[in-house]
């Protein structure tokens, strides 16, 4: 059934067309995203319509508006002359109210695994997790770097007769592979560190040629990416600033009368029952999965902000991001794997304007 075989995802909406366009391409192969409901806040002054409207035939998009999740007695509340307090209140109610909604609907349709992450935010194998080392890089061997989050999901069921016990680093993946699959059946609620990249640029050389294993296809401009453009964070360890984890929940195994927003759903610990506090700040290397948080470019840094309550975005906040400890380029490969599933002008069409206000 095709609600086991892929993902879906409640994703909030506004002004965000530079970078959803990406965003849809790069979940669309490697999670793999066929599932989506999107929120629009009542205070765009854009509109997805036409991009969503690509993925006709490959991604089930289904459009909300607050009359389609929110409380009536907030449905009036939606007003820029609120006091900015109550205004970032407002937007914290609505994420809440969406989730749960999101979540109970999809729990109606039949599916297994949600992404709640942001416009901005991407999720990828964490090639830096040690304590799932030797698992990543054995399921990379046996599936040449075609592995989807899915695949790391759903560990596969070995005969033991055949796995070699001599060779310590196969012994050792078939022991994390065990640990993983007990993991995900204690818990329907899987948590994902998060990574924070910064807006220093990278030189031409670096962004063309500095993985030799995954070029940028021809037809395509780097600079265009978020995934692509921005190579260098502040470190794994800063937790200040790669601020607490996001969650996958299995929608399948949670029990509908938990669906309740505040009570037991909220914007980081989705489903509280099996959501451990102690996993807001789960250590970046011990996180099978991660996902990386994008900046962007200063006019799609500051577009964003200019209808976020939660505060103007200034110049002087975003040049403080310019983080320099390490460079990471692991996420690259998606976009050639991307053409290669889809074809390339499918994916030119799908990616018209990526990047673009």
């Amino acid at each position: 059934p095709v609600a086991e075989e892929s993902f879906s995802a409640c994703l909030m909406f506004m002004d965000d067309n530079a970078h959803l366009i990406e965003w849809l391409a790069y979940h669309y192969h490697s999670l793999p995203l066929r599932r989506l409901i999107v929120a629009i806040d009542p205070r765009s002054t854009t509109t997805p319509s036409t991009i969503l409207e690509r993925w006709q035939g490959r991604i089930e998009i289904t459009a909300w508006s607050d009359l389609d999740f929110m409380p009536p007695r907030l449905m009036n509340d939606h007003t820029q002359e609120m006091p900015k307090d109550d205004l970032i209140h407002l937007f914290r109610q609505r994420q809440v109210e969406f989730y749960a909604r999101c979540m109970a609907r999809l729990k109606h349709e039949g599916k297994t695994w949600v992404a709640l992450v942001d416009t901005d935010e991407y999720i990828q194998p964490n090639a830096h997790s040690n304590e799932h080392y030797a698992y990543l890089r054995h399921r990379r061997q046996m599936q040449k770097d075609a592995m989807t989050v899915l695949d790391l999901l759903k560990p596969r069921q070995r005969n033991k007769d055949n796995v070699d016990h001599n060779n310590p680093e196969t012994r050792h993946a078939v022991e994390q592979e065990a640990k993983l699959a007990e993991q995900i059946e204690e818990s329907p609620c899987f948590p994902m560190a998060r990574l924070t990249f910064g807006v220093k640029e990278s030189d031409s050389s670096e962004l063309f040629n500095k993985n030799k294993n995954a070029p940028i296809p021809w037809g395509f401009d780097p600079l265009d990416f978020q995934t692509l453009r921005w190579r260098w964070h502040a470190g794994r360890s800063k937790g200040r600033i790669n601020k607490i984890s996001k969650s996958l929940i299995d929608v399948s195994r949670v029990n509908p009368s938990l669906f309740i927003p505040f009570q037991q759903v909220r914007v980081h610990l989705p489903i509280k029952k099996y959501c451990r506090e102690e996993d807001l700040w789960i250590l970046n290397t011990n996180s099978l999965l991660v996902v990386h948080h994008y900046g962007g470019t200063w006019e799609q840094w500051s577009r964003r902000g200019s209808s976020d309550p939660r505060g103007k975005r200034t110049r002087e906040a975003y040049d403080q991001m310019k983080y320099d400890t390490e460079a990471d380029d692991t996420i690259r490969p998606w976009l050639a794997a991307f053409i290669k599933e889809v074809g390339r002008w499918t994916a030119r069409r799908l990616l018209q304007n990526v990047g673009r206000l």
